[in-house]
């Protein structure tokens, strides 16, 4: 007879045991990824302050905002300063923060959410370089208009140009009027155009830049036009100026004036002096003339074209 041999119960597992194992299995690494993505966040975070805080104290040392307030506002004192610094430190912390936050979907292995965020940052990486081209261009364009806009303005400030051209004690001396500062500021918008192409060219804009280098081009053609009726007005108007005291001086020390004060060309009765007048009317014949030969420099007949027509 064979021996008899106890059955015992085998060893089962028992379900709790199985479930608490796969639970454990499953749950630890999303609580490590989770500690681990809130970690980054936390770091990104303290990152991309200590860089904002470090960036916005750079530029207030080296007072950016100020001086291109003041560069803006053409020197005024009372001017209410620029944030730049405040812009440029802002976007350098929400730039850190959102790379923190890519590197925490990435520890969450979330790449269907993070995958187009990655793609844009990318894109916007791959641009840096050529916005940093166009900022050192602008930069450049804004150094070079605003030096030579301090040249112009001083240089016409010490021949004082406007103080010859217009004197305040004449009847019609325009209220206000500074050539110097116009031409300063004509200098500045000319350099700033000029490297406007260049900015735009920069930033791989073809196809936008094209209207922008047709008018720029129209306007370097029309500048040799612009210059020679500029020069004609200027000369024609210092012409006029001049024959009209000439004629004003001539009538008034022939007495003519005391003529005209009895017929009724007396100040004191809201009149003009004859002297004025006969000075007024050479200086309008002069400036006619001028004025037709500044348009036909110009090569513009809508406008010149009926004022010649009137004086044939």
């Amino acid at each position: 007879m064979h021996p008899i041999v106890p059955i015992t119960a085998a060893a089962t597992p028992s379900p709790a045991g199985v479930d608490l194992t796969a639970l454990s299995a499953e749950v630890l690494p999303m609580v490590l990824s989770l500690l681990g993505a809130l970690a980054i966040l936390l770091l990104g975070w303290l990152v991309a302050g200590v860089l904002s805080k470090i960036c916005r104290s750079v530029l207030r040392r080296l007072s950016v905002d100020e001086r291109l307030s003041r560069t803006l506002s053409d020197g005024g004192e009372d001017t209410k300063p620029m944030r730049l610094s405040r812009w440029i430190s802002t976007g350098v912390f929400w730039l850190v923060i959102v790379l923190a936050v890519l590197a925490a979907l990435d520890t969450l292995d979330l790449r269907t959410v993070s995958q187009p965020f990655s793609e844009l940052v990318n894109q916007i990486f791959a641009y840096l370089p050529k916005l940093l081209s166009a900022a050192i261009l602008a930069t450049v364009a804004f150094v070079l208009a605003t030096v030579a806009r301090s040249i112009v303005r001083g240089s016409t400030s010490k021949l004082e140009l406007d103080e010859k051209l217009f004197d305040s004690k004449e009847d019609d001396a325009p209220a206000g009027m500074l050539i110097g500062e116009a031409v300063a500021n004509l200098a500045f918008w000319l350099i700033i155009l000029f490297f406007v192409p260049l900015v735009l060219g920069a930033l791989n804009l073809g196809a936008q830049i094209t209207p922008v280098v047709g008018l720029f081009e129209d306007l370097i053609g029309a500048l040799p036009r612009l210059v020679k009726a500029l020069v004609i007005a200027a000369i024609g108007w210092l012409i006029a100026k001049t024959l009209r005291g000439v004629v004003s001086n001539l009538v008034a020390a022939s007495g003519l004036d005391k003529a005209g004060a009895d017929f009724g060309l007396n100040p004191e009765k809201g009149g003009q002096r004859l002297s004025w007048i006969a000075g007024m009317l050479v200086y309008v014949l002069v400036l006619i003339p001028t004025a037709t030969a500044a348009l036909d420099a110009l090569a513009i007949p809508a406008l010149s074209g009926p004022a010649t027509a009137m004086l044939a």
